[in-house]
């Protein structure tokens, strides 16, 4: 583990409705993809946080999904809304592409602080 304070962000702009893995799970972003009970954005942040404490991570950004998916996305999307307030994790809308996301982000962090960015598709992440 690490010590010291550490940012966190995680891209979850997507390519929309068109992306194969959202046409088949029928979700308008691929973050808002279920696996089991819980959308693979969700696990993201469960393994971050178990890995991270609050106290170690105080800035935690999500860059997406974007309003117009959230809206449109089926029940699992409302309890990700939550589950990012309860987290205290913070929502931006992503950028047009995803190094426009990173970047704005980025500028939300500390810059005397590390930062873990990861995606949030990456249901395999483990802490």
């Amino acid at each position: 583990r690490m010590t010291g304070t550490l940012d966190l962000v995680v891209l979850a702009g997507d390519r929309g409705p068109d992306d194969p893995l959202c046409r088949a799970a029928g979700v308008p972003a691929k973050a808002l993809v279920p696996v089991g009970d819980r959308t693979v954005l969700a696990r993201v942040l469960e393994t971050l946080d178990a890995a991270f404490p609050a106290a170690m991570a105080p800035t935690r950004l999500v860059s997406g999904p974007a309003d117009a998916a959230l809206a449109a996305a089926p029940a699992p999307a409302a309890r990700l809304t939550r589950r990012l307030t309860e987290g205290g994790w913070r929502r931006l809308e992503p950028a047009a592409s995803p190094a426009s996301s990173a970047l704005a982000a980025l500028r939300e962090t500390d810059p005397l602080h590390a930062t873990l960015l990861t995606t949030g598709d990456h249901a395999l992440l483990t802490p």
